[in-house]
């Protein structure tokens, strides 16, 4: 398959998978608790299915971004963070207007969940990032560095483009 249409095909899907997350494993994980808890008015199944029922709305439908889009996927997942906050306050305003809604506290375990869900993944991507596999063997070290450097002597826009990438590496490694 194309590489373009594959990843044309995984940014149109972030949106539909994304609502189809924060639908149905949240409904399952309702099933799954109420298997084993008989009464629905106790206090351990008010805190065990509604609020990780939207904790759990809101953190999965930021997931799908993260993990679907091939590129951003940090800016993917703090978009559609934006994007499911603001309809969550806005649909709970609508509702209130015509004489329904969710409740407040509800909408904020959601957008609680959604903001947590993303700082986590923001949190590890930057971890994973920053332990990038360096750990080459001497020789391997001294083969990349000849590569590099035959590249650098034909063309001469990649000489300037390492020497850059090293400078910003040392000054990142220095704030260190």
């Amino acid at each position: 398959m194309n590489t373009t249409l594959k990843n044309s095909l995984l940014w149109i899907s972030i949106i539909p998978i994304s609502i189809i997350c924060s639908i149905f494993i949240p409904e399952i994980y309702k099933r799954f608790i109420l298997f084993f808890i008989s009464e629905e008015d106790t206090i351990v199944s008010t805190i065990l299915i509604k609020w990780t029922l939207f904790f759990l709305q809101g953190a999965l439908a930021i997931m799908p971004a993260f993990f679907l889009a091939p590129k951003h996927k940090i800016k993917a997942a703090g978009i559609l963070c934006v994007v499911f906050v603001l309809i969550s306050i806005y649909g709970e305003y609508y509702l209130r207007q015509h004489n329904s809604g969710i409740g407040y506290l509800q909408v904020f375990a959601r957008i609680l969940g959604s903001v947590m869900a993303y700082f986590v993944m923001k949190n590890n991507f930057e971890e994973q990032k920053a332990k990038l596999p360096f750990k080459l063997s001497q020789e391997e070290r001294e083969n990349l560095i000849n590569e590099i450097k035959d590249k650098a002597k034909n063309n001469p826009a990649y000489k300037v483009h390492v020497e850059k990438s090293l400078l910003q590496f040392k000054e990142n490694q220095d704030k260190k």
